[in-house]
């Protein structure tokens, strides 16, 4: 094989914290406590903060506040999902994207990049077509497009296809964005201390308390607090905690792996996503090919994701821009996320009159933060959840109504 690694990284191994305010001790009370350390669960805390004025709310980070499982290299804002729900949640975040610097004064270095979906036979060509409606009726500008229009998109790409199959078609998404998670995340750190809201990296939960049918304590390694609200917005190990409330999540974990090309002279503009070949691919600002490899299809807790989550999906780059076959490889790394049985996040009350969920995002935790954040603290600060999200109750399975149409490749 033509390509050639120079180090390997785990995610979670990062070191990298954002840097914000952090409480100097636990309070025994809170109003509200959000239990997660991503862009998830500071959403949540800045939104109940600023549009709810419940700034007595306490966030519990596992570990150091850092975007680990939210991509270091990059995460894409879209709104082409096949699921209608799905569809809904995805635009609404992207233009909650596009405001953050201006009304919330968030810089988390939106770009509109443009993405490209390509389709190698009639099944994935009428799947487009699909998705482009969807996005179309909520406001966006997405069509499908011939060949030749893909590939004057798309610097370097062939017509001709990966294993004998020339492209069909390809759908043109010109609103989606390229975001920095960690400026996300910074961003929402800041504002929501500024709001009042108590900031507590590397605090283990180790028991939530159930008193008349409500959690009323979470007990940590650093003391227990008496909470009002409970919301579990964790991108790994949410099942385990939603156990601990006497929950069950139906949450697999799953591994995703990517490697970083070293820095190339910028040729490729848009996001480009092979339908069916679990392959995102894009080049960053500065120069590097980012290539996301999607679910490892044999996960195992705790493993580092197989060979096959990276070998398959350069080569069908490679088949795809024959330009880049030589390129050489700068680092690769495996995250682990949790993934719910249809693909789609759980959102909403979790069981219990005072326990929340944001969980099973999978690598969309940043794409969809500004949108679930605003939703989730409605629903925490009020007595139902906002019709945008009530599509993604966690109970859904329990009554047979999983949603349907959702691909099983890199995010949603």
């Amino acid at each position: 094989m033509p390509f050639k690694f120079f180090r390997k990284e785990r995610r979670e191994g990062r070191t990298e914290t954002i840097e914000a305010p952090v409480a100097e001790s636990l309070r025994p009370t809170h109003d509200v406590v959000v239990i997660g350390g991503g862009s998830a669960a500071l959403a949540v805390a800045y939104h109940l903060a600023r549009e709810h004025g419940t700034s007595d709310v306490a966030v519990l980070a596992p570990g150091p506040l850092t975007a680990a499982v939210t991509a270091r290299d990059g995460a894409v804002a879209r709104a082409d999902a096949a699921a209608p729900e799905v569809a809904a949640l995805q635009a609404d975040a992207l233009k909650r994207h596009a405001a953050l610097a201006q009304e919330h004064d968030i810089d988390a270095g939106f770009a509109r990049r443009g993405l490209i979906a390509l389709a190698h036979d009639e099944a994935q060509v009428r799947a487009l077509r699909w998705r482009a409606e969807l996005n179309r009726h909520h406001g966006g500008r997405a069509e499908v497009v011939e060949p030749a229009a893909a590939v004057r998109l798309c610097r370097g790409l062939t017509p001709e296809g990966p294993e004998g199959y020339p492209l069909r078609a390809a759908l043109s998404h010109p609103e989606a964005a390229l975001l920095d998670p960690d400026a996300l995340l910074r961003g929402y750190a800041r504002r929501a201390a500024a709001l009042g809201v108590a900031l507590h990296p590397r605090v283990t939960v180790r028991r939530l308390e159930v008193q008349d049918g409500k959690v009323t304590r979470v007990a940590t390694d650093r003391g227990d607090i008496f909470a009002g609200q409970v919301v579990i917005a964790t991108a790994h190990g949410a099942a385990p905690l939603a156990r601990l409330a006497g929950q069950d999540l139906p949450l697999s974990p799953r591994r995703l792996a990517g490697a970083v090309s070293q820095p190339l002279k910028r040729f490729l503009d848009p996001v480009v996503l092979a339908e069916g070949r679990d392959l995102a691919l894009w080049q960053s600002p500065r120069g590097e090919l980012v290539i996301g490899a999607g679910v490892d299809p044999a996960p195992r807790q705790g493993a580092e994701a197989g060979l096959s989550a990276l070998t398959t999906p350069l080569a069908r780059m490679a088949a795809l821009f024959p330009i880049l076959a030589d390129i050489r490889l700068s680092r690769h790394w495996s995250q682990t996320v949790e993934t719910s049985p249809d693909g789609a996040p759980i959102l909403g009350r979790g069981g219990l009159p005072n326990l929340f969920l944001a969980v099973g995002l999978g690598d969309a935790e940043a794409a969809l933060a500004p949108s679930l954040g605003s939703a989730l603290a409605e629903a925490v600060a009020g007595t139902a959840a906002p019709p945008l999200i009530a599509p993604f109750a966690a109970d859904r399975f329990a009554r047979f109504a999983p949603l349907t149409g959702i691909a099983p490749a890199v995010g949603f």
